[in-house]
């Protein structure tokens, strides 16, 4: 919507004027202007909307009563406020009483103006390599806000990042609800192949599979191309559907395009002939407590609600029974024309687009809270105004429009105007180049985007796109896109404790100085790459049999400092001795003098770190 209308400015009163060369227009406006455009008016939405937004909040504390719902005063903490499936969820949330808090990737947001959102923030990039500090930044707004429920609603991206705050956090928050599971399920459950061997444990029925990590076993009969008909998919990422999915019917060859390695692996699968559907289930430690299903075909930007097939819902609530799973849970299943049978293809471990075929249901969100609404279940259809496909523009179909309610009207400006412009602005839709005139694999049942309806303009103007995605907020541009780094959330699996030492030591560059009471911090810090983090520790020790037992470790300084660590620590801050980290028990911290801790650095309780794994 706010697409086209900038669209229709530039071309009838800037462009159209000066250039049609052989009825095929060349790009005319520079990428740093388009970009000041954009900007401009994205921003000048978003903040109107953003005065509104405090202006209703002030009239609402003037009117507002005391819920009588067992959950008011909790404060939950939802991520991704830019995506449709998220404002249904805070607006479900608000209805049980809670005072919401919404965090985005970006400062605009459409839940952050939405009524049912008390608190906005931003919170840091999704970088692999900066796990620690973003974990850090999610602590921060939890102790701030006084969070009582963590509720990821996830990008493809947050899951992995959101499985490792559990970890290292539920020491330190007690107090705190995660509504997800730590990294090492939720990396079990995002990776294709690992969930693929969770289901042959549990008896849900899945398709012949197995992994490809080099383009020669594409090519020497390790995927049964001969066989039948498969589909091949890219295990670290499928945003990019047209790139990085697909299907090899039987006796051809995969497209060479299609090129794996042992650092970017793809899974191949029997390609199931039949109906796609996805399942999606809100449960509490192991209990389903709401669900609901769709039916899911490549990118659709629409969602009609139906209830789980009885045989599919058993299936799955045996699995969620059987790995005690919390959280937002989405499965993708086949279900076969020639035999009637359902497949299992794959496992999303976030919310899902499904919950807004079901969120027209009374007092919902109350299931993030382990009660069982499924009785009350109400299922609709929801579209879009931007893509063309509710009412009105979609004549036959009820579908109600995803982000628009009479009670509260900025998101829907927000995720159909501000965010598309600023999406064209900062997400390298704006490199240029030659259009498709007849683009495939476009979104099931959506109006054509504006690249498709006016390619030469969108060359004019430089754009360079696919197509937009309002429903989750996000753009489709040419190429791959980047993989989510698994080798990195591996390691972090593998000992929570120890890569949280390593972590925040790494945060204070190649040379940083540590003060620690415990061997077990040399132990973990050992494992730092030396050429990148060589740390220099002072080790407190009461035990002399500690001095001739220590082990010395290849690019580890280490020097044991041996009496009562409390004495030695005022010692050392009489010799004016600081230190960027300190490792120390909780009782040690207590009588830290000023001035041992260095400028910028930090210190972290032995007792909040994750609890130390139990050998399996």
């Amino acid at each position: 919507m706010g697409v086209a209308i900038l669209a229709q400015v530039l071309t009838h009163h800037l462009i159209w004027p000066y250039f049609i060369v052989r009825r095929k227009m060349i790009r005319l406006v520079p990428a740093s202007l388009m970009k000041v455009l954009l900007y401009a008016s994205a921003y000048t939405v978003w903040y109107c909307c953003r005065a509104v937004h405090f202006l209703f909040k002030l009239t609402e504390r003037l009117f507002a009563r005391n819920s009588k719902s067992k959950y008011a005063g909790k404060t939950v903490l939802v991520t991704t406020g830019r995506q449709a499936k998220t404002l249904h969820g805070v607006r479900a949330l608000k209805e049980v009483g809670c005072r919401v808090v919404v965090t985005d990737y970006q400062e605009i947001s459409a839940s952050a103006v939405s009524t049912a959102c008390d608190a906005h923030t931003v919170l840091a990039p999704l970088d692999p390599s900066k796990v620690s500090q973003w974990v850090d930044h999610l602590e921060n707004i939890i102790r701030k806000e006084k969070i009582d429920l963590v509720l990821p609603m996830s990008t493809i991206n947050e899951a992995l990042f959101m499985g490792a705050a559990k970890d290292w956090l539920s020491e330190s928050l007690p107090h705190v609800s995660f509504a997800c599971e730590g990294l090492e399920m939720m990396a079990r459950l995002d990776n294709k192949a690992l969930f693929a061997e969770m289901c042959r444990e549990s008896a849900v029925p899945i398709p012949e599979d197995g992994v490809i990590t080099s383009r020669n076993q594409l090519d020497d009969g390790s995927v049964p191309f001969k066989d039948m008909d498969v589909i091949i998919k890219r295990i670290e990422s499928t945003v990019n559907r047209d790139e990085e999915i697909k299907i090899v019917l039987q006796g051809r060859k995969a497209p060479e395009t299609v090129q794996p390695t042992t650092s970017d692996p793809w899974q191949w699968q029997r390609f199931i002939r039949g109906t796609e559907f996805s399942a999606w289930f809100v449960c509490v430690e192991g209990q389903i407590t709401f669900q609901g299903c769709y039916r899911s075909e490549g990118d659709l930007l629409f969602f009609d609600g139906i209830p789980v097939p009885e045989d599919v819902a058993a299936s799955l609530g045996s699995f969620i029974a059987r790995y005690r799973l919390s959280g937002q849970y989405a499965f993708d299943f086949f279900r076969e024309d020639s035999t009637g049978k359902f497949f299992v293809i794959e496992c999303n471990p976030r919310a899902s687009s499904v919950l807004e075929g079901v969120s027209g249901t009374p007092g919902w969100g109350a299931s993030f809270f382990g009660e069982d609404v499924r009785p009350a279940t109400r299922y609709q259809q929801v579209g879009f105004w931007f893509h063309r496909n509710c009412w009105p523009f979609a004549r036959g179909y009820r579908r109600s429009e995803g982000f628009w309610s009479w009670c509260d009207p900025l998101p829907i400006l927000i995720a159909e105007i501000a965010w598309p412009l600023e999406m064209l602005r900062i997400k390298g839709a704006l490199r240029g180049g030659e259009l498709s005139r007849a683009p495939k694999s476009l979104p099931v049942e959506a109006g054509l985007p504006l690249t498709a309806q006016c390619p030469s303009l969108c060359e004019a103007l430089g754009f360079s796109y696919h197509h937009l995605d309002v429903n989750i907020g996000k753009i489709i541009v040419p190429g791959r896109t980047a993989g989510r780094d698994y080798a990195v959330f591996e390691d972090i699996a593998k000992d929570p404790r120890a890569a949280r030492m390593c972590a925040k030591v790494q945060q204070h560059g190649a040379a940083p100085t540590i003060l620690c009471a415990h061997e077990e911090v040399t132990h973990a810090l050992a494992s730092l790459p030396t050429e990148t983090c060589k740390p220099s520790i002072t080790r407190l020790a009461d035990d002399p049999m500690e001095i001739m037992k220590a082990k010395r470790f290849e690019g580890i300084d280490e020097s044991i400092i041996l009496g009562s660590p409390r004495a030695t620590i005022q010692n050392l801050a009489n010799q004016r001795r600081s230190f960027d980290v300190l490792f120390l028990s909780k009782q040690l911290l207590e009588h830290v003098p000023q001035g041992l801790v260095a400028p910028g650095g930090c210190v972290v309780e032995m007792e909040s770190l994750p609890p130390v794994l139990k050998c399996k």
